[in-house]
């Protein structure tokens, strides 16, 4: 099955900058929702078609689209009685923390709370003092599920623990010791973010009524355009480009710390992308790119941004075998790849001799039978052709 073509992805980006809707029919109509549904786009279009008045978008489409962005409004009640559970109890414990991207984004930089879809509460704490976190977190309801080897594997491989989940809430909060993935994470060079440094200069703001720790304007920015590029490979969707747009006019960017810092961290390609592909769409913006990526990258960071849910965890691994420019790289993609988690070992029976082959063999057979799906290849070439570009 083919996915949406270029155009029609475009006319979605054009649309969320605030552009008009196209002419389409009634199957490019149900292809744009579906990409808007899978990306959290919807509540953000509502507020455009609001802004313009205008009764072009399918009648069904629309009414979906502001339901989205009522139930959005709602979820960002939940999340703010989330950080109103669990900022005390680490107080308390005297663990200094923040929260990262979504809360100053929806409570600050957007002009209405239901705009920006959040799914999960993130915290980053020490990462010393992270099992603390856990246990003063405990105290609030907020309850980490009881299994060693997921969180062993978390504390030496992840950026956060395994969800906690608050069933008063219904909320679930990933609690951070790294912003980003650790050095040797991906087969490709990933951008470290300083988590003490994040937090050293962390500035308490009022959200609603609720004061709270949160990055810098400048270290968001930054932790958004990593996180995005390096650690999702744009597969995390538009609204980044939605959350630099409105960062930018709502908050006061330090232009000279944030490019040393991009630069020193070896990501300016990458800041340059989003910051032209920003402005594209949603734009002229208060930072420019030092240098405008050509258009073949623009492009193919275009389609990345839409990809299709069920295909980007093979796409993801195609461009993970793709990206890696020297033999040894590639070789430690593929054991990665191979490799099967901690927790995943933990959860068997057999020994690790006898259940390793078994898993590679399944997993090398799912990856070579995949090859046959076009889209999915192509998606993969993209991605590994883009993060060549990004390392330079």
């Amino acid at each position: 099955m083919s996915g949406p073509a270029l155009p029609l992805k475009r006319h979605l980006l054009a649309m969320l900058g605030g552009g008009a809707p196209p002419e389409l029919d009634s199957d490019q109509w149900a292809a744009l929702d579906a990409m808007a549904e899978q990306h959290r786009l919807r509540p953000l279009l509502a507020w455009r078609a609001e802004q313009r008045g205008e009764r072009i978008v399918p009648e069904a489409i629309a009414r979906a689209w502001r339901e989205a962005w009522h139930t959005s409004r709602l979820v960002s009640l939940t999340q703010l009685a989330g950080l109103r559970a669990s900022g005390p109890a680490l107080d308390e414990a005297g663990i200094p923390y923040v929260a990262l991207k979504g809360p100053r984004l929806v409570w600050r930089c957007y002009p209405d709370v239901g705009l920006r879809p959040m799914r999960d509460l993130d915290l980053l704490v020490p990462e010393a003092d992270v099992m603390c976190a856990v246990a003063a977190l405990a105290k609030a309801g907020f309850a980490l599920e009881d299994n060693d080897a997921a969180l062993a594997a978390a504390l030496s491989e992840h950026r956060h623990l395994p969800p906690l989940w608050h069933a008063g809430l219904a909320l679930t909060l990933e609690l951070h010791h790294r912003i980003t993935d650790p050095p040797g994470y991906h087969s490709y060079h990933v951008p470290q973010i300083d988590p003490a440094g994040v937090l050293a200069r962390r500035e308490t703001i009022a959200l609603s009524g609720e004061r709270a720790p949160c990055p810098t304007p400048t270290d968001l920015l930054t932790h958004l355009m990593v996180h995005a590029l390096y650690g999702h490979r744009l597969d995390c969707g538009p609204l980044v480009l939605a959350d630099i747009h409105f960062l930018l006019q709502r908050e006061t960017i330090e232009p000279e710390a944030f490019r040393r810092a991009a630069e020193a961290g070896g990501w300016q390609r990458g800041a340059d992308l989003l910051l032209a592909l920003t402005a594209r769409y949603f734009g002229p913006q208060l930072l420019v790119p030092v240098r405008v990526p050509p258009e073949s990258v623009l492009a193919a960071a275009e389609e990345m941004l839409l990809q299709d849910f069920y295909d980007r965890e093979l796409s993801i691994a195609f461009a993970d075998l793709l990206a890696p420019q020297s033999r040894s790289a590639w070789l430690g993609a593929v054991a990665k790849r191979l490799r099967p988690d901690a927790d995943v070992v933990a959860g068997q029976d057999l020994p690790l001799w006898r259940f390793w082959p078994r898993w590679a063999w399944r997993r090398a057979k799912g990856l070579g039978g995949s090859l046959a799906d076009p889209r999915a290849g192509r998606e993969a070439r993209r991605s590994a052709a883009l993060l060549r570009w990004l390392q330079g």
